[in-house]
């Protein structure tokens, strides 16, 4: 039969309309029956009240495309990793005991801590510590030049964790970097996000292997337990080198970010780089992420690390607070709310993606109602359009409480940075959205120190004046399309 024009419904129905009366009244019930079931299991479990909205009426209105959907990425909890914390730790057990001897002379005691303070080491389950050196790193050029000098520099070890490599230029010049290391007997530990770098060739990563780089996906997929876990995702950048110097921050591999991406250049980004004891900790988070992605590996497996700190002429008090979705509480969300909530003079906040849920929304609320100067930095032009249009649904309403939003207009923005009043600066990861506060594992570094907050604050200074501000902005006054949309984007940003 010629089905050329004809509705493709129509030629589906007709070329199974057999199993259709056959099975459809017994097939469809029990996936409508599905559907329901599992939208009481997204109300029950969803860590918001729009995650649990979005999720039943999908499930209801549209099953056949949602089921998967919510089986893929619909988890609210990392299943498996709450056993893995358990081995890890009795296994990393004298792991722990080196950190600890390592950096009690660096150690900010709670005598010498404020409330607010202690409460973020509290949620990091790691100490502030004190006399290390922290330099800002506003260049793409700049940081891979140092991260790449660095590497060339190594003794001993290499330890690197990014969400995303790509196989351009610059991956092919880190690979080489990786190679020249391990070929001079420096160990060189590396871990990729599987999901953030899934178009990589396998070549790629063979060609590591192969050159004695001890390479490891971050993948949740591998057993059949965390097979329906993709949505999670390792989004931490961090390079140490020797223990002697380290970076982390907003940079992953790849010619991006060195503004090689056609219609987002330039990429403004941040980095760090650290030294000092500080650095301990991030030692620290890697280990436990490399612990895991090796699940057959015992104590005596784990690298060999330096764990012998000096004081640094800057004398900056760190902090590094890893967070994400197998910890006991949303660490992401509680350290920007509580953070938020603190200020008094103060607020600027730099991130790409700005999908804030309603404790954030209230904090910036209260916050920008009390007279601080509350800024919101974001990119003027997207590399996702639901978050670009979701993002819209807050502005009225924060900007009616007197936040000030500002669209960064000389290129893609991806920096994830804070300075709160004249005492804390929070460089890392961390997005304020959704995914970054229940969905990533991310890192964030947390800086006390008079020198840093000047340089945050000088940068941030020049950003502002490279953006423009937004004007006052009601969604009643735009097309009408694009009042559906933000609300339709709004409404399924808790998954994206």
């Amino acid at each position: 039969m010629d089905t050329w024009g004809q509705d493709p419904l129509v030629i589906l129905f007709q070329n199974n309309s057999q199993w259709i009366y056959e099975w459809g009244p017994w097939v469809l019930p029990l996936i409508e029956v599905w559907a329901v079931a599992l939208a009481f299991h997204a109300i029950k479990k969803a860590r918001t009240s729009q995650g649990a909205i979005a999720w039943s009426v999908a499930l209801v209105l549209l099953p056949f495309v949602t089921i998967p959907l919510y089986l893929l990425i619909g988890r609210s909890k990392f299943i498996g990793h709450v056993d893995f914390r358990r081995k890890s730790g009795k296994e990393l057990a004298p792991m722990t005991m080196r950190f600890k001897n390592s950096v009690k002379d660096y150690e900010v005691t709670k005598s010498e801590l404020n409330p607010f303070d202690d409460v973020l080491s509290e949620l990091a389950h790691l100490p502030w510590l004190k006399g290390n050196d922290s330099d800002l790193l506003i260049n793409g050029h700049e940081t891979f030049n140092m991260i790449f000098e660095a590497m060339d520099e190594a003794q001993d070890y290499i330890l690197h964790q990014y969400f995303i490599i790509e196989e351009n230029k610059l991956g092919q010049q880190f690979a080489e970097s990786c190679l020249a290391a391990s070929k001079r007997g420096v160990k060189v530990y590396l871990i990729y996000d599987a999901i953030g770098c899934y178009n990589v060739s396998d070549s790629y990563w063979d060609r590591l292997k192969d050159g004695g780089v001890l390479v490891r996906p971050f993948h949740i997929t591998e057993r059949r337990s965390r097979r329906l876990q993709i949505n999670f995702r390792n989004h931490r950048k961090i390079t140490v080198v020797d223990g002697k110097i380290a970076f982390f921050g907003g940079h992953n591999i790849g010619d991006a970010y060195l503004g090689r991406r056609p219609g987002f250049n330039p990429w403004r980004d941040t980095h760090v780089k650290l030294k000092g004891p500080a650095i301990a900790s991030l030692q620290v988070s890697f280990l436990e992420d490399w612990f895991f992605v090796n699940p057959d590996c015992g104590v005596h497996d784990l690298p060999e690390l330096t764990w012998q700190w000096h004081a640094q002429e800057e004398d900056a008090k760190i902090l590094m607070l890893p967070s994400g979705p197998a910890d006991d509480f949303e660490t992401c969300g509680l350290m920007f709310n509580h953070v938020i909530h603190q200020a008094r003079k103060r607020f600027w906040l730099a991130s790409p993606y700005f999908i804030p849920d309603g404790k954030i929304q209230s904090a910036l609320t209260i916050a920008a109602l009390k007279g601080v100067d509350v800024r919101i930095l974001l990119p003027k032009v997207p590399d996702h359009k639901m978050v670009y249009y979701a993002r819209q649904a807050f502005y009225e309403n924060l900007q009616k409480a007197g936040v000030k939003f500002y669209l960064y207009d000389q290129g893609f923005l991806h920096q994830k940075v804070f300075l709160l009043d004249n005492d804390l600066v929070g460089v890392g990861t961390a997005n304020l959205d959704n995914r970054s506060f229940r969905l990533n594992f991310e890192l964030t570094g947390l800086v006390k120190s008079e020198q840093f907050v000047r340089e945050t604050e000088s940068m941030l200074d020049e950003d502002f004046q490279a953006s423009k501000l937004l004007e006052p902005f009601s969604l009643s006054q735009v097309p009408l399309w694009q009042q559906i949309l933000v609300r339709v984007c709004r409404l399924f940003s808790p998954v994206l």
